[in-house]
């Protein structure tokens, strides 16, 4: 079986600051027929995603939800790949892709297809000659069978500072590279020096580093590799100025009690204490505060995948079977598992899946609420 193999390197950004690019050459796996005649012709076909998280090898495997397959994922579409004769000059027997890493990119993965070409071939150099001239868009009749699909990773480390954001505030590099919300990462030369700065919003206080910084002030770290710096902004509690203000919570509902003492004008009158308690119900759980980016199941093997982002310093997340109650505060359904929060993001996976339902339903461990439907392939 004839079987691209890959090979992978990496160029610098064109100008400092701009991402280096990861490039994938694929040869033609068919010898040619002759000093001077081209080898028997393929199709190609690439598909490309990058992941924020390292890749092992025992993941890469064609029903795994992780490996790209889908249309919008498509880097190269029906592609010519055909060992030429020596000193030819053309393009068939080596294809490049390449693209541009994004500053928490951690993998990018590829699916790379091959089918047979069963066009026509010119007598005398037996290049494959295609009806569209340029062999970019098959005609009827000229895609064979299936050949093979190689699964190939490349687990990157470009030297680049990403910030995670909790709250109402801002960070801001000192070259204004990252301004997080926002430009939340940015590529830089092995070694440069960057200064973060937390700025909270008006309404907020800066809790401190996570990361690669800790504590309150600026954080200045060193771009070699990647650099992960987490920022926390907490709400600042308002008491009233008129006395003493205490909180307490029970399940959803917020109670305040105030105490204020009021002065009187004589001396043999004593103040008088008023005290008043106030219940206030929040609003529904805000689904703002957990996402859903990935709901896909697989018949054949079988496998879940659930992947999404939570925010509010949430930790965990559980996964339910189903949708939410009318009110949208609560999940309903069969609890299937649950997923750590880890600088924002979480993923869960149930392989093999003792169900693989139509729906599924995520709280996070501070109430939001978020459902989504299942993408179910065989």
């Amino acid at each position: 079986m004839a079987v691209a193999a890959p090979s992978y390197s990496v160029l610098p950004g064109a100008q400092a600051g701009l991402p280096p690019a990861l490039v994938v050459n694929v040869r033609a796996p068919l010898p040619a027929r002759a000093f001077t005649e081209f080898g028997d012709a393929q199709w190609m076909k690439v598909f490309v995603t990058q992941l924020p998280r390292e890749v092992a090898l025992d993941e890469l495997l064609a029903d795994n939800a992780l490996v790209p397959q889908d249309a919008a994922q498509l880097e190269a579409d029906w592609d010519i790949l055909q060992t030429e004769p020596a000193g030819s000059g053309g393009t068939r027997g080596l294809k490049q892709n390449q693209g541009n890493l994004d500053p928490a990119t951690r993998s990018v993965v590829r699916r790379i297809e091959l089918y047979k070409f069963t066009g026509a071939y010119d007598p005398v150099t037996h290049a494959a000659t295609c009806a569209d001239v340029l062999c970019k868009v098959p005609a009827a009749g000229e895609v064979g069978d299936f050949i093979s699909a190689q699964m190939t990773a490349a687990n990157v480390q470009s030297d680049s500072v990403t910030v995670t954001s909790i709250g109402n505030g801002k960070v801001e590099s000192l070259d204004r590279r990252v301004s997080c919300p926002g430009a939340c990462g940015s590529p830089y030369v092995q070694g440069t020096t960057v200064t973060l700065t937390a700025r909270p919003g008006s309404d907020s206080t800066f809790g401190g580093w996570t990361g690669a910084c800790t504590g309150t002030g600026s954080c200045t770290v060193t771009a070699t590799g990647h650099v992960d710096v987490g920022a926390t902004f907490a709400l600042i509690k308002v008491a009233t100025s008129a006395g003493t203000l205490s909180v307490s919570t029970s399940g959803k509902t917020l109670t305040t009690t105030t105490t204020t003492t009021t002065p009187t004008t004589t001396t043999t009158t004593p103040p008088t204490t008023t005290t008043t308690t106030t219940t206030v119900t929040p609003p529904a759980t805000g689904s703002d505060t957990v996402t859903i980016t990935l709901a896909q199941g697989r018949t054949s093997t079988p496998e879940l995948r659930v992947d999404g982002a939570a925010g509010q310093s949430a930790t965990s997340v559980q996964i339910f079977s189903g949708g939410t109650d009318a009110a949208g505060t609560s999940c309903t359904g069969t609890q299937l598992g649950s997923a750590s929060v880890a600088l924002g993001a979480w993923t869960f996976r149930q392989r093999p899946a003792p169900v693989i339902p139509s729906t599924v339903c995520v709280k996070s461990g501070l109430g939001g609420i978020r459902k989504s439907a299942v993408d179910i392939r065989s």
